[in-house]
């Protein structure tokens, strides 16, 4: 079943999980969007508890001898410190994926863990040896691509779709449908 045909057959899934996707004549775009809620202000709140602790520990410092509450809100300043620039790095994060069926490759964006700077491998879809669903926790599914080694990159696995919940397993297998049509890899044998 091609790309066309499978757009045709269904309405498009706008939404797996955390991730944002967008259909183009040419082109499948995946997009992580950030969290909702409470957890957007992570950060912020991390900050808020760092300054507090640091003001805290501070004062004890200064109005009493050096006590073991005001080391203990020291360490809480800085263990909030690193966890807000860790979670701001998480926020500014850009992940996702383009399957670009003009050009016959396949994008993938991810962040570095330390940095936060954007890695970019572009992938011919000959370069893909496999892609399927798989569970890598109980209730959670995932959309993996296996890449051949090549030039340009070491191989390896690369996730395209994480922590897809079980109540959206079919629209998984349709967006997987769609890619193993456009890497050319066969239909997956049944177990």
């Amino acid at each position: 079943m091609s790309f066309a045909d499978t757009l045709q057959a269904k309405k498009p899934i706008l939404r797996l999980g955390r991730v944002r996707l967008r259909f183009d004549v040419h082109m499948l775009v995946g997009e992580y969007v950030p969290p909702l809620g409470w957890r957007r202000f992570a950060p912020e709140l991390a900050i808020l508890v760092s300054a507090s602790a640091a003001v805290g520990t501070l004062t004890l410092l200064l109005l009493s001898e050096a006590s073991g509450v005001a080391y203990l809100l020291g360490a809480l300043a800085i263990g909030a410190a690193l966890a807000t620039v860790r979670l701001e790095l998480q926020k500014r994060a850009r992940q996702g994926f383009v399957f670009n069926y003009a050009t016959r490759t396949l994008r993938i964006d991810r962040s570095t863990r330390l940095l936060g700077s954007v890695r970019t491998l572009l992938i011919p879809f000959s370069g893909i040896a496999e892609a399927g669903v798989t569970q890598p926790r109980p209730g959670r599914y995932a959309l993996e691509v296996e890449l051949k080694p090549g030039e340009h990159h070491p191989g390896g696995v690369e996730v395209l779709l994480r922590d897809i919940p079980s109540s959206q397993l079919d629209e998984l297998f349709r967006i997987s449908e769609m890619a193993r049509a456009a890497f050319g890899l066969a239909e997956p044998q049944e177990d």
